[in-house]
């Protein structure tokens, strides 16, 4: 399963590489001649910056969601403990053990319904148009 850590590594290595790409362009500083130096430098310095932004930013927002499935699937696995224990306290006739299994139920039901908001709001953060719309210049 894909894991926040590597998300985040992912994002610093792109960061990386595109801090190696502007290194890259300011060597042409001197040697580029011409009244179109200022366009290129500026440019891939702008490009650089937006697309470092973007780009760290939709990760991050991409390994907030992982985190949240993580913590999505165990309150998935103990809502289905607790209808078991519903199900045990119901064959026994424990009024106590199916009203505390019923309190459990519906408090794990309601962690899943608010991490399932949650992942998607940082799943729509994840894919918003930010990163796109600054290739567009």
């Amino acid at each position: 399963m894909v894991s926040s850590g590597t998300v985040n590594g992912d994002a610093s290595s792109v960061s990386s590489q595109l801090s190696s790409y502007s290194s890259a362009m300011s060597e042409l500083n001197g040697s580029w001649q011409g009244s179109s130096y200022d366009s290129i430098s500026s440019q891939s310095s702008s490009f650089v910056s937006e697309y470092q932004g973007a780009i760290t930013s939709q990760m991050s927002a991409f390994a907030k969601a992982v985190d949240l499935y993580a913590k999505y699937k165990t309150a998935k696995q103990n809502v289905e403990i607790a209808k078991s224990n519903y199900n045990t306290a119901f064959t026994k006739s424990d009024t106590q053990a199916l009203a505390q299994s019923a309190r459990d139920i519906s408090t794990y039901q309601k962690q899943c319904a608010d991490l399932k908001f949650q992942i998607e709001a940082a799943l729509r953060e994840a894919s918003s148009t930010k990163l796109h719309a600054s290739s567009l210049g």
